[in-house]
């Protein structure tokens, strides 16, 4: 057994909190509804020739310090906020913080640069990626260890592994962990389109592993979950909404786009991450997938997955149709519906992603199912390799869904 393994066994780690604010809404009830309805909810954006996912909800307004900091910072915050106000941590409790994102502030770098001789004095560090991690800590006083990271678009679950960590080695009594981003941005919109993987306004949306898959359809979202020992949650009484079970990130070597045919990478990573969590085979089920909708992830996707499950039964799911590509904030957004999945014993619907593809050959559900599964799997991917896996366990005690 590894050093992790161990500690893990010694300490699981209960999820107490949950908080978003996306597309559907504000809330992770409302983002959960938006899901398991399956519904898209992908609009024309204006003249960019583009379809996205913008918040179109009105958002509250947030003092200082957060008052001058960028919109992904506040949506971070509103989902943060919720988060842990449905943790209800002990006062005292050390809580720290991490943060991820791919693309950051963008809208005050490009504000920013836009000005050039006349940038303010707070561009300073309202366009750093620290502005993430610095502002929540600031705003939700918190006193833990902190960090924002950026990997791409796991850049959320890579956040959760390392809160994770940190409750392990005995750093904070609690983690608040998760990510946000605004790709639905010109300049984001424009270098997506560029890239070639930018689903055009005249298709329909986001439709992971079918034939018609044309593109990614970017969101923009915050989302956030409350991370803590098993024992603590216990200790005052709360029902916690699932169980980290494991985790696992690597980087694979196949250059910027991070996609390779076979799918190696994504399924070492899987694997690795279900070795961790000490799961049976048989108690495997629901698979939330990456989903981008574009055809070299997807199929590269679905050849991990086989190589992982081989002949062995799964229900896939994909989120991104509803949620659109939140970047380093979907694999928060995506832990959310697989904890609350969990809690419910549904798993989502993906109508967009039929008629399958015969190459990928994955068999997704029309609409939200009640199916008894004891964990699900939420998978990542991301430029330059980056590849995460998140692994769910129920917190009750449940039977695993036939072989």
């Amino acid at each position: 057994m590894s050093r992790l393994a161990g500690l893990l066994e010694s300490c699981p780690i209960a999820i107490t909190g949950a908080g978003a604010v996306s597309v559907a809404g504000l809330g992770a009830d409302a983002l959960c509804q938006r899901v398991w309805s399956g519904i898209s909810s992908a609009v024309a954006l204006g003249s960019s020739g583009a379809v996205g996912c913008p918040v179109t909800t009105d958002l509250p307004s947030l003092n200082s310090p957060l008052a001058r900091c960028d919109r992904v910072v506040h949506l971070a915050a509103l989902a943060a906020r919720e988060a842990l106000n449905q943790a209800r941590i002990d006062p005292g409790t050390r809580i720290g913080l991490a943060v991820g994102t791919s693309r950051g502030p963008v809208d005050s770098i490009a504000g920013s640069v836009s000005r050039k001789e006349r940038a303010r004095a707070t561009d300073t560090v309202a366009t750093s990626l620290s502005s993430l991690s610095g502002g929540l800590a600031q705003w939700l006083d918190l006193n833990g260890p902190c960090t924002t990271i950026s990997t791409a678009c796991t850049s959320a679950a890579q956040a959760v592994m390392w809160a994770a960590e940190q409750i392990l080695l005995g750093r904070a009594g609690a983690m608040l962990a998760g990510g946000a981003d605004c790709p639905v941005h010109p300049l984001t919109l424009a270098q997506l389109a560029a890239a070639g993987i930018l689903a055009p306004s005249s298709c329909n949306p986001c439709r992971p592993f079918t034939p018609l898959r044309t593109g990614l359809t970017p969101g923009e979202a915050g989302g956030f979950l409350v991370l803590e020992p098993l024992e603590a949650c216990q200790r005052r009484g709360v029902t916690p909404m699932a169980l980290l079970a494991g985790w696992a990130s690597l980087v694979e070597p196949t250059g910027r786009s991070g996609v390779s045919p076979d799918g190696l990478g994504l399924s070492r990573c899987m694997d690795e991450a279900i070795h961790l969590a000490r799961v049976e085979r048989e108690e495997l089920c629901h698979v939330n997938t990456h989903g981008t909708g574009t055809r070299q992830n997807d199929h590269s996707e679905a050849q991990a997955l086989k190589s992982v499950f081989r002949e062995r039964r799964f229900i896939p799911s994909a989120v991104k149709p509803s949620t659109g590509h939140c970047m380093g904030a979907s694999p928060a957004l995506e832990a959310i519906v697989c904890c609350r999945g969990l809690n419910h014993q549904t798993i989502p619907g993906s109508p967009w992603s039929r008629p399958a593809d015969s190459t990928c050959g994955l068999d997704f559900p029309e609409s939200a199912l009640n199916a008894v599964h004891p964990v699900a799997i939420s998978t990542s991917s991301g430029f330059w390799g980056h590849h995460a896996t998140l692994v769910f366990r129920a917190a009750g005690s449940i039977s695993p869904i036939a072989a």
